[in-house]
């Protein structure tokens, strides 16, 4: 109760890539108590943690690992960074403006076209960027 590291999700580097895991508990010894003592300085905080990949595996870190990842992928709001990668498909919903119907002519004989993209759906490819902690 009280760790904010439990159900965190982190990034981390695996065989080239990174990949997603999320805090699952704390790792224990086999007498079922906590392995590591806490401290509020992440860099003394000698807590270990078992995280969970999405591909089934798992694998144990430190406090302090476990802080530099979750800072390093946020700005000082608490943001993350994910940049866009690339788009990988797209389609037009029914609710889309027809070509015919993008000229709006306005009282004064102006004439404009609409441009909504509300009625478009993007499937985009998103890449992680970990930069040094600054959060």
């Amino acid at each position: 109760m009280g760790d904010n590291y439990i159900s965190a999700k982190i990034m981390l580097p695996r065989g080239g890539t990174m990949v997603k895991g999320r805090v699952a508990a704390r790792k224990r010894d086999r007498d079922g108590n906590p392995v590591g003592l806490a401290n509020s300085n992440p860099i003394l905080d000698t807590h270990l943690y078992v995280v969970h990949f999405d591909d089934g595996d798992q694998t144990e870190l430190t406090a302090n690992m476990t802080a530099e990842s979750l800072y390093s992928q946020c700005d000082p709001n608490g943001h993350e960074y994910i940049l866009l990668d690339e788009i990988v498909d797209h389609r037009r919903t029914d609710s889309a403006i027809k070509l015919a119907e993008q000229k709006v002519v306005c009282a004064n004989g102006r004439t404009y076209l609409r441009r909504p993209t509300i009625a478009w759906q993007l499937c985009c490819q998103w890449k992680f960027i970990l930069l040094g902690a600054s959060c």
